[in-house]
């Protein structure tokens, strides 16, 4: 007895991202030194979050916030770097920008406890036009960005201005 084996029939597909397959592999070196880059922003990162407060202890009649600039960081690390400082507020308001390559990036983080007080939207989309940008989001997670990198210390700063004008 013999037994007809048959090959299946290949896409057309299949046959063009197999001929495309070896040129989009990226060679081994290349992919070494991204890598590397990234595991450089990483460290950077973090002594930039560990030269930030440990403890923070807000003004007598306001509440907690921090507003800070970590330059050099993607969306990514900024969000990274927004929810390290939420957990170490417990409650309050968080809101850090960052320059990279000219456009200014920013990320609102606000406690669930606080959602009602504050909303990392609105938070994010004054400190954006600041920075001629524009930005928004949930109530507890923002972002934004802007096209004005040297008024960004000044629109972190708005941060304090705007919780400060909630009654406690």
């Amino acid at each position: 007895m013999t037994e007809d084996v048959r090959k299946p029939a290949a896409s057309p597909g299949l046959a063009t991202l197999v001929r495309r397959l070896p040129r989009e592999i990226e060679p081994p070196a290349q992919l070494w030194e991204r890598i590397a880059a990234r595991l450089e922003l990483r460290v950077g990162l973090g002594a930039q979050v560990g030269a930030l407060p440990r403890e923070i202890t807000p003004p007598r009649d306001l509440w907690p916030a921090i507003a800070a600039r970590v330059d050099g960081l993607d969306a990514e690390g900024l969000r990274a770097v927004a929810d390290t400082l939420r957990d170490r507020l417990g409650s309050g308001v968080v809101c850090v920008g960052s320059v990279t390559d000219g456009k200014v990036s920013l990320i609102a983080a606000v406690t669930n406890d606080l959602t009602k007080r504050f909303q990392a939207g609105r938070i994010v989309q004054a400190v954006a036009q600041a920075v001629g940008g524009r930005g928004g989001g949930r109530p507890d997670l923002a972002q934004g960005g802007g096209a004005e990198p040297d008024k960004l210390d000044g629109a972190l700063n708005l941060v304090y201005d705007l919780i400060a004008r909630v009654p406690a």
